[in-house]
């Protein structure tokens, strides 16, 4: 197996996240939130994280809650098409300050040929074909649109430009790529992993007093996958909830030299455990 590909491949096992919103809690201003919500959002796409749940916990705030989540749902959406999809927020003002993520779904061609997949938004729609504004290449006339409304996310796969020179598609989508997360909100941790359960998957909280790992067979993960669950920075999850809530509660940073892992730096030394523990 080659250790680089691309594009990406979506993981046979999902992996995702739990994070309380409280991680923005100790940043001072709109700009540091920002930019702590940019940087966890590269480490779960460089990890190839299927989707990321956001609560609350008893230091979360209302403000942190809704702005993670939005912050998290901006820098995904794909840049050609953020300015038809995203309203504008005061929250969103340093948005632009948060580094890109990268996935397929946010390169698209600048000059795209027959085959190339481009999302794009539906403008228009009339019987089985629609009008799908897909950014700098300006419009596509697609076909198989029947069930869609303007204003929706599609995926085209170009099949050519019509005799005006207009690019012409089909309704697609990306099969096997990985192509980002999704982002969740749930009121508490809790209700996170009974969703969890529900969907088949592992859940395993992160924490200091959590066992030792010896090596990445040590992580537990059914074969839907697993939900890896993690504390904010002024209380871990073992100061809220009990430990019978998960499937396995591990020290996945043995051996830290700082007296605290900070969340992010917990999250990226995390996953790239998972990454070994779950290959493709």
């Amino acid at each position: 197996m080659k250790c680089w590909t691309w594009p990406p491949r979506r993981r046979s096992r999902r992996v995702e996240v739990a994070l309380p919103a409280s991680i923005l809690s100790v940043e001072p201003s709109l700009r540091e939130k920002t930019l702590k919500a940019g940087l966890v959002a590269r480490v779960l796409a460089v990890y190839r994280v299927d989707a990321v749940h956001v609560f609350r916990d008893p230091d979360t705030t209302r403000g942190d809650y809704s702005l993670l989540r939005d912050l998290l749902n901006y820098v995904m959406t794909p840049p050609h098409l953020r300015k038809k999809l995203v309203p504008l927020k005061k929250t969103l003002k340093y948005a632009g300050l948060m580094p890109p993520v990268q996935t397929p779904r946010h390169l698209p061609p600048e000059d795209p040929k027959p085959g190339d997949l481009i999302d794009g938004v539906v403008e228009a729609s009339s019987g089985g074909s629609c009008l799908v504004w897909i950014g700098s290449a300006g419009y596509a006339e697609v076909q198989g649109c029947r069930d869609v409304k303007p204003g929706s996310l599609v995926t085209v796969r170009v099949t050519g430009r019509d005799p005006s020179g207009r690019l012409t598609g089909v309704r697609d989508d990306w099969g096997s790529v990985y192509t980002g997360f999704r982002v969740y909100t749930a009121g508490t941790v809790e209700e996170t992993v009974r969703r969890a359960r529900r969907r088949g998957l592992k859940v395993v909280a992160t924490s200091k007093f959590g066992k030792c790992i010896k090596g990445p067979g040590d992580v537990p993960a059914s074969s839907k996958g697993v939900l890896l669950v993690f504390g904010g920075p002024k209380r871990g999850l073992l100061e809220y909830t009990n430990e019978n809530l998960y499937d396995a509660v591990l020290n996945l940073v043995p051996g830290q030299g700082s007296l605290t892992v900070r969340t992010e730096e917990a999250l990226q030394a995390s996953l790239a455990i998972i990454n070994l523990a779950l290959p493709d």
